[in-house]
């Protein structure tokens, strides 16, 4: 039997979870007069819309602006993944990625002491 010990890098504890769900976009949707901005998103293969309020509403201008900060830095992140992958270097196929990451985020990897 082999054991793997997870060593942590310092500079790669920050990320708490990994995302399975896309960057998403914005939208704005009229209803009864008023109009809306609501975020969409996909996750495994569903799509999800969720709700930011009233386009006139000040909380919903930040809600806004914190979702295209968080898609700007996802899709950084994709893109230097598909570089890392055009060059060669070893990536897990998609499924196992997925299964990964959702072990990661259920917290089934823990630091070695």
């Amino acid at each position: 039997m082999t054991t793997i010990v997870f060593l942590p890098n310092p500079s790669a504890t920050a990320q708490q979870s990994i995302h399975l769900d896309s960057p998403g976009s914005p939208f704005r949707r009229v209803i009864s007069s008023n109009e809306y901005v609501y975020w969409r998103f996909y996750r495994g293969g569903k799509r999800f819309e969720e709700s930011l309020g009233r386009a006139d509403a000040p909380d919903t201008e930040e809600k806004l602006s914190h979702k295209l900060d968080t898609q700007r830095d996802r899709v950084s992140l994709a893109r230097k993944a598909q570089l890392l992958r055009a060059a060669k270097f070893a990536a897990a196929d998609n499924n196992a990625a997925v299964t990964l990451a959702s072990m990661y985020n259920a917290g089934n990897f823990v630091p070695a002491p």
